[in-house]
């Protein structure tokens, strides 16, 4: 049996993005490429921590980094870790507590939680929210020995896209053919406007490259977050070295 391959990633804009590319390489439906995420049943989030890794071959999301279950065998199964610059992602949540959807509250209570996001501001609410445990996960599992992986960063998705595919398909081995930069050119980020499948054209707020924080926050607040995440974009650089100044 084929190994399963686990596109382990933040939750942030191009994880869909991701998804639907690997499926393609591999003509698999995304549909039944969920292992972990978060989603809601009965209004509330439910998370999963000690989910494991299905054995069947299949290709698999999981984008609850800090709920991996360290516990399991990594050795069958091979990795796809794409991680972003958390000040980014900061950013990006941000916005996304306007439009991201919220069905555990009720319509007055949703309002009263927009207001209040906005009357905090942006700068405010990611200082509020930094996690710097968050990354944790990653550098664990890129630290053991049996683990076959590639690091497929949002930086390198947004920046050449052309090297982005070119390295999964060799990673995955699929020939990178003309047929193939056919059937994922909608994926290209100078195409995902035009895409509806495309996370931005659901909840505004998205974007498709890296850097939003330097015109987002205040130089002050990048002081902040860059003291607070020093380790988490010093192993950023180490493990994406192409990319490793989108990380200053």
């Amino acid at each position: 049996m084929e190994r399963t391959i686990v596109l382990f990633a933040s939750g942030t804009s191009g994880t869909g993005s991701m998804r639907r590319l690997h499926c393609k390489l591999l003509n698999k439906p995304k549909e039944d490429t969920r292992f972990v995420e978060q989603f809601f049943l009965d209004g509330e989030p439910q998370k999963i921590p000690t989910a494991t890794i299905p054995n069947d071959g299949g290709m698999y999301l999981f984008n609850l980094p800090p709920q991996f279950n360290k516990s399991q065998p990594l050795s069958p199964h091979k990795f796809i870790v794409n991680f972003r610059d958390p000040r980014d992602r900061l950013c990006n949540q941000y916005h996304w507590e306007f439009v991201h959807p919220k069905p555990h509250l009720s319509q007055e209570q949703l309002s009263a939680h927009k207001d209040k996001v906005c009357e905090e501001g942006i700068d405010a609410w990611v200082l509020r929210n930094i996690d710097t445990r968050y990354y944790d996960n990653f550098w664990w599992l890129l630290s053991q020995p049996d683990i076959d992986f590639c690091v497929q960063s949002y930086a390198r998705l947004c920046l050449d896209f052309d090297s982005y595919v070119s390295r999964s398909c060799e990673f995955l081995n699929v020939p990178y053919t003309h047929e193939i930069k056919r059937l994922l050119s909608d994926e290209a980020p100078n195409q995902l406007t035009q895409n509806s499948k495309w996370i931005g054209n659901i909840w505004a707020g998205s974007d498709n490259s890296p850097g939003r924080f330097k015109h987002e926050l205040r130089e002050e607040t990048i002081v902040k977050l860059n003291h607070a995440f020093e380790h988490t974009l010093a192993n950023m650089k180490k493990y994406d070295p192409d990319f490793a100044i989108t990380y200053e």
